[in-house]
């Protein structure tokens, strides 16, 4: 139980290190670009308060927890619930983006 329990640590410390993460902030916009990328249906959001190198976030629709990030997404604006959103380090820049500091692919979403 405990080579279990320090393994689970050792790997959430690394994904968490490869992150960066937003104030808990609330969700105050939400756009859908159905033709920005060859297969459509990229979902982009901003907050409230954001991390200093993302005007806001982006998933698209081949991500393979699209569904799911949607419906969060579309949740805690609804609700305007406090979340927490984490990207890459890289901050792979969404393709539609003119902003200098652009749209921050999703990592995950935690509600707060």
């Amino acid at each position: 139980m405990k080579k279990i329990l320090i393994s689970v640590l050792l790997v959430t410390t690394c994904m968490l290190s490869a992150t960066f993460y937003s104030p808990i902030t609330k969700i105050n916009f939400v756009g859908v670009y159905n033709t920005t990328t060859s297969k459509g249906g990229d979902v982009i959001f901003r907050l409230e308060n954001s991390h200093e190198d993302c005007y806001g976030y982006y998933i698209q629709k081949d991500d393979v927890g699209f569904e799911a990030t949607y419906s969060a997404i579309l949740s805690a604006y609804h609700a305007k619930n406090d979340v927490r959103v984490y990207t890459s380090t890289t901050f792979d820049k969404w393709s539609g983006s003119t902003n200098m500091n652009g749209y921050c692919k999703v990592y995950t979403i935690q509600y707060r």
